[in-house]
């Protein structure tokens, strides 16, 4: 067996023992996003983006059920067989806080626009591994920890990059964002930034940091 197939189990084991999807809170409270906008319809490069995305050392999956723990169910290997494009795909992403988090992915392809692939931490889920407070609503906790996230998807942005590429990557908070690759080529990065940008410059990734706290009140909704 292999140190990552052992590094595997005992992280299995140890969720399992936890609860990572089962949890009360698991998924609740939506999620802090990396969001690609790849590019024209292209179930070829959908794929090949999931399967780039999913192959990240710090992540473990993948998993279709929402409601059995991750040791509990059939481990779907992507590349391996046929694999639903709509599909939700779940799993376990290791933090730099060295905690396990509930992550999942998700295509969004609006008809005749680009296809968008979502990855997401859960909040309910994150809110153990760092103080996130009510994010995304501002209840005057602290958004350092919002750094190492940042850095954590930044990363993880670039492994997709490196492999398959992208038009355009938001970081953060991005419920209702109406940002793409042409309105920012169009207009140029927003100053108020309530999330990052990541912009493709040939081979690097361009970062532009948030710079604006949570996004809601506690008046929203």
């Amino acid at each position: 067996m292999s140190s990552r197939s052992r590094l595997y189990d005992a992280r299995m084991m140890r969720d399992a023992a936890g609860l990572l999807f089962t949890a009360s809170d698991a998924w609740r409270g939506g999620a802090y996003e990396l969001a690609l906008q790849l590019g024209p319809t292209d179930d070829a490069r959908l794929r090949s983006a999931t399967e780039a995305l999913w192959s990240f050392p710090a992540l473990e999956g993948c998993y279709l059920e929402i409601d059995v723990e991750p040791s509990a169910q059939r481990r779907i290997l992507l590349g391996e067989g046929p694999v639903d494009l709509d599909e939700c795909l779940r799993g376990r992403a290791s933090l730099p806080s060295g905690h396990g988090v509930a992550c999942s992915t998700v295509a969004v392809r609006p008809e005749g626009e680009a296809d968008w692939l979502f990855f997401g931490l859960s909040m309910g889920s994150l809110a153990k591994a760092y103080p996130v407070g009510a994010f995304p609503i501002e209840d005057g906790t602290s958004l350092a920890w919002r750094e190492a996230i940042d850095g954590w998807l930044k990363s993880l942005a670039a492994h997709v990059h490196e492999r398959v590429g992208f038009q355009l990557g938001l970081v953060g908070w991005t419920d209702g964002a109406q940002d793409t690759a042409a309105s920012i080529a169009a207009n140029g990065v927003p100053e108020d930034r309530w999330f990052g940008y990541l912009l493709p410059d040939r081979d690097r990734l361009v970062w532009h940091p948030p710079n604006q706290g949570a996004p809601m009140s506690m008046g929203q909704r």
